[in-house]
């Protein structure tokens, strides 16, 4: 409306880089119902939005929109002579910066849980087979999301015609009962392209202006969900929204869906890669995260049989899968194997500066754990990968 009026040249466009859903909704509006001799809306109602903006954007923990919000409010404080408004706006932007900062290197910021949502049943009306994707607040858990809806449509319909479908697999309409009203809830994570990733490196980057989404389920050739790792397919769904989240809504319909199945090596990859990603992450944390790291590297350095990064190193770098997987994805797995050892390392000697004496026997365990990994390892990566020969443990440090 501004721009329409000439006193904002770049309008709705300003806000490109806070989320897309400003500019393809505001940009729809229609000129011909705008009448520019009529003042609905001036540059301070303008300012008064924006700053209150601030305040929940603050409440929301959101403090890199806050920036960017600042960058558009300075302007206006500057053309109009309020320099104890830019004074004030100097010390917030200052203070949300500092924000930054402490919640990348804490990592404790919890920024929304997401689940799909399908709804079926001509109890819904126009509801009925459309699937959408919720944003929750912080954790939530599954069972509770669920227990709300369950109860939210139960008083509308009766609880005794509501069911909650708890598999994530495709539905079968027509076994369905007509009469009673069903739904579908599945959590599902972010999911961006590895294009995507290089651009988005922060924690909040994944998790602010998300349209894609995914879930997995497990499955083997043989029908069953579970088997051996060797055996182990994971069938992938990926989620694409009509609008980004954060929303003023806080659900989103689903407008188009991708599915493909990852054979084992490449479940494997993935898995082992996550690990990667967890441990390079817990390694980050400033101030060190005892307990996460400890989580984190207990997670990979466990030597078990039937799971674990050795039950991947057996199933698929040995005979006779070695051979009948494609060589770029071998080559890829002996790759995230160097990364994890080299990873695993870095954490053993930082958990041996940050530990009390107390827990010098529980960190000589987890050096014992990772010494039998890489020399298991050893035998079935190439010679560039060898477990040190007589590996000395870390010492634990005494200090306080």
């Amino acid at each position: 409306y501004l721009k329409f009026k000439g006193q904002h040249p770049s309008g709705a466009a300003d806000f490109a880089a806070i989320t897309a859903n400003v500019v393809k909704e505001e940009c729809a509006m229609k000129e011909d119902l705008m009448d520019p001799t009529i003042n609905i809306y001036t540059e301070d109602d303008y300012v008064d939005v924006l700053e209150e903006c601030l305040f929940w954007l603050e409440k929301a923990e959101r403090y890199e929109v806050m920036v960017d919000l600042f960058k558009l409010l300075q302007p206006y404080y500057d053309k109009q002579r309020q320099y104890e408004a830019l004074a004030t706006s100097f010390s917030s932007l200052a203070t949300a910066c500092a924000k930054v900062v402490e919640v990348e290197k804490t990592k404790r910021r919890l920024l929304g849980t997401y689940f799909r949502v399908a709804f079926f049943g001509e109890l819904f009306g126009n509801d009925n087979g459309i699937p959408y994707i919720y944003k929750e607040p912080k954790v939530t858990r599954l069972a509770d999301i669920s227990l709300r809806l369950e109860e939210q449509y139960g008083s509308k319909f009766g609880q005794e015609n509501v069911e909650v479908i708890k598999e994530s697999s495709k539905v079968d309409v027509d076994a369905l009962d007509i009469d009673r009203a069903y739904i579908q809830i599945t959590f599902v994570t972010p999911y961006f392209s590895e294009k995507e990733l290089e651009t988005r490196l922060t924690a909040f980057e994944r998790n602010n202006n998300l349209r894609r989404f995914v879930f997995e389920a497990p499955f083997t050739k043989s029908n069953k969900n579970r088997g051996q790792v060797g055996e182990q397919w994971v069938h992938k769904t990926i989620l694409t929204t009509a609008n980004t989240f954060p929303y003023v809504k806080k659900r989103i319909i689903i407008v188009e869906e991708e599915n493909f199945d990852l054979a084992p090596i490449e479940v494997a990859i993935e898995e082992l890669s996550r690990k990667l990603a967890e441990l390079s992450e817990a390694l980050q944390r400033s101030p060190p995260d005892k307990v996460n790291l400890q989580r984190v590297l207990q997670g990979v350095v466990s030597v078990t049989v039937n799971a674990g990064p050795l039950a991947y190193a057996r199933a698929f770098l040995m005979e006779p899968e070695l051979s009948s997987n494609p060589e770029n994805q071998t080559a890829a797995l002996r790759t995230v194997f160097r990364d994890l050892l080299k990873q695993c390392e870095l954490a053993l000697e930082l958990n041996s500066r940050i530990i009390q004496s107390d827990q010098a026997l529980y960190h000589e365990d987890l050096a014992l754990k990772y010494d039998i990994l890489a020399r298991e390892l050893a035998e079935l990566l190439d010679p560039n990968v060898r477990a040190t020969e007589g590996f000395e443990l870390p010492v634990a440090g005494d200090d306080d």
